[in-house]
């Protein structure tokens, strides 16, 4: 892996959005708010983003 691959990059997706807490791992990511929403995206095979399906994300969507 590159190291430039490596360094983090702004979420267009989440730009107005105060993250309080970030969860990653190694194919889904997972936001906090400070309002208590929940934002997820990445590999969805298991249904592990939260969402009802497993269909994967590639932008956060916030879980209802």
């Amino acid at each position: 892996i590159e190291a430039l691959q490596l360094l983090p990059k702004r979420i267009e997706a989440l730009q107005a959005v105060c993250v309080v807490a970030i969860a990653a791992g190694v194919f889904h990511n997972l936001v906090l708010a400070a309002g208590g929403a929940v934002f997820s995206w990445g590999d969805n095979n298991g249904g592990q983003l939260g969402h009802g399906d497993i269909k994967s994300r590639s932008v956060p969507q916030q879980i209802e």
